[in-house]
């Protein structure tokens, strides 16, 4: 770590690296109940499915926002103190969303959880930024996104059981509060109090941050590309575990083991990819990983049979995996001056691309089937591609 010494540096690196995984894998499962319940709850409130699909569209918008807003403040306040609150945050609009009556309570408090991950996300990747060296950054990145994707595995699983056996609210009432409560308590314990690396040299305007990332081609296309790779990604979760329920007439239990699968080939992937990303470069493996899911995704509703699905999306995970450590180390050096405002932005950029990838996958479904879902979010992948290509620079570690 660069900016803290301790007694035993090697135990708090992996009990700041603990903290933060817990700390931005508790904001997750809140989603994986909407997606793995999409059809209970659209039966539940006698909604259609691409309805209840919209859900991640509006949490999206209100994490665009929360970001936006985040990022201005991120150059003020203390990295803790903001992704705490957001995991207070976080805890009590999961409790709201398990106790809600109505869907458009549920629509209210499911929305207004886009604010805690705009608050924990960010902050997770600026911990990164400023706590770990240039060389070991990359493969913190993977650490920590391989463990979040393997706790994303278990939450499946989890949640799967709890709304196949009980009902979706229980599995936020019995499985998301109480986790994230948990990282709560973790990060008030752990999680050191540092700002940015240009806060702490001088007084800085809110809104320098934005000048600084706005001057740079390069950081603006690096936003645009993850915008767009995160909608072929976002729409892809969102979706899939209810195209292999209606295609497939799988149980939810079944489409549960599938996101688990996929989960699991993400966690091998980023965990992994970190190497590969210090050996290859971090553009060159961004571009190469995203090239090779965006082709993938152009099949991956269109295969014949279950098998043949099965088979390839474990190829389409871990490529996937390797893809996500890739992006998030490639943003990390694009604006090092003032990376709490940068992961912030991003944290709207993949919000956007999330609410995009949803309405794109929503207004497949609406009009041409599960067919063309695929189609449109592979294209998003293919032009995020090019931009990575030819208009983002790789700059050095700082």
């Amino acid at each position: 770590m660069n900016l803290i010494s301790h007694p035993d540096e090697k135990d708090q690196d992996w009990l700041l690296i603990l903290s933060l995984i817990l700390g931005v894998s508790s904001t997750d499962p809140i989603s994986i109940v909407i997606s793995v319940g999409l059809i209970d709850i659209a039966k539940y409130f006698s909604i259609p499915i691409s309805i209840v699909g919209q859900l991640g569209t509006l949490k999206s918008i209100v994490g665009i926002v929360a970001a936006l807003i985040i990022g201005a403040l991120s150059v003020k306040y203390g990295y803790k103190k903001i992704l705490t609150i957001g995991l207070l945050l976080n805890t009590l609009f999961a409790f709201a969303c398990g106790s809600v009556p109505s869907f458009s309570l549920l629509i209210i408090f499911y929305s207004l959880t886009g604010i805690a991950g705009a608050m924990v996300t960010p902050m997770t990747d600026a911990y990164i930024g400023e706590c770990f060296t240039g060389d070991n950054r990359s493969k913190v990145v993977g650490r920590i996104f391989g463990l979040r994707t393997l706790s994303f595995l278990l939450g499946v699983q989890i949640i799967g059981f709890l709304t196949g056996r009980l009902s979706w609210q229980y599995s936020f009432l019995l499985f998301v509060v109480p986790y994230s409560l948990l990282s709560l308590i973790i990060a008030l314990k752990v999680l050191p109090n540092i700002k940015s690396t240009q806060s702490v040299k001088r007084k800085l305007e809110f809104t320098e941050g934005y000048r600084t990332i706005f001057s740079s081609r390069s950081a603006v296309s690096c936003l645009i590309a993850n915008t767009l790779a995160h909608a072929a990604w976002g729409g892809n979760v969102v979706y899939f575990a209810s195209y292999l329920r209606d295609r497939f007439l799988l149980s939810t239990g079944q489409a549960s083991l599938a996101l688990s699968g996929l989960a699991f080939g993400v966690f091998v992937g980023s965990y992994f990819g970190g190497s590969l990303v210090n050996k290859y470069g971090r553009k060159k493996m961004v571009v190469f990983t995203l090239s090779i899911v965006s082709l993938l995704l152009f099949g991956l509703m269109n295969l014949p049979n279950l098998w043949i699905t099965i088979l390839v999306l474990p190829i389409f995970s871990i490529i996937g995996g390797v893809r996500f450590t890739a992006t998030n180390s490639l943003t990390l050096e694009q604006a090092p001056s003032v990376r709490g405002t940068m992961m912030s932005i991003n944290s709207a950029a993949l919000s956007l691309g999330w609410a995009l990838g949803s309405v794109l996958g929503g207004l497949a479904l609406l009009y041409y089937g599960w067919s063309s879902v695929g189609i449109f979010l592979g294209l998003s992948g293919i032009i995020a591609t090019s931009i990575y290509k030819l208009l983002t620079n790789e700059p050095p570690l700082a």
